[in-house]
């Protein structure tokens, strides 16, 4: 029998001068598991979504395509990170993919946007 022991560690990183008072500090990070990601749907415009989760108080959703939608190119997957809760945020977000065979794991982008 052999145990795998997973080790995260985040280290941040700006590109660039930090604006006045910037602080890591106030970065959440959720983790959301889309476990058996061959299993899932793979025709074009099918959506996985996860449970609402909580971040910086608002209430969020992530919406899965693994075959893509009409906006993505072919053979890519679509996520979108989607706001339940009202009000307005302006977020800023990375996706990151693991491969939990290999404990691997790749940044696929950032982005910041406004909500609500």
């Amino acid at each position: 029998m052999s145990v795998h022991h997973h080790i995260k560690h985040i280290t941040a990183v700006s590109v660039g001068t930090p604006p006045n008072g910037y602080s890591y500090e106030g970065w959440k990070t959720t983790e959301v598991h889309f476990h058996g990601f061959a299993g899932l749907p793979s025709a074009c415009g099918e959506i996985v979504v996860s449970p609402e989760f909580t971040c910086c108080g608002h209430q969020w959703r992530l919406e899965l395509c693994p075959g893509g939608d009409d906006k993505s190119p072919r053979e890519m997957i679509a996520v979108y990170l989607k706001l339940c809760s009202s009000g307005k945020i302006f977020v800023e977000y990375s996706l990151v993919v693991e491969d939990t065979v290999y404990y691997d794991w790749e940044a696929l982008f950032s982005c910041g946007e406004d909500y609500g």
